[in-house]
């Protein structure tokens, strides 16, 4: 079976859960740089590290994807 006629069955709940990741990253984009206006504000550190670790999370689903595909 060549890999274009392979489809994995999970790959659809895959992409679902890679377009979630997108959502929750840019919601945790967008308090971060809410809270950016506040020089003092503690979490916004937090929230930048979080939005690293989706990153990564992101690429490693990317590569699961194209495995799958």
């Amino acid at each position: 079976m060549t890999a274009a006629a392979h489809h994995d069955p999970d790959a659809g709940a895959l992409e679902a859960v890679r377009t979630g990741l997108e959502q929750l990253m840019e919601r945790i984009v967008d308090i971060a740089d809410a809270r950016r206006v506040d020089p003092d504000e503690p979490l916004v550190s937090d929230l930048d590290e979080l939005e690293r670790s989706l990153k990564v999370a992101l690429r490693r689903l990317d590569r699961i994807l194209r495995r799958v595909a």
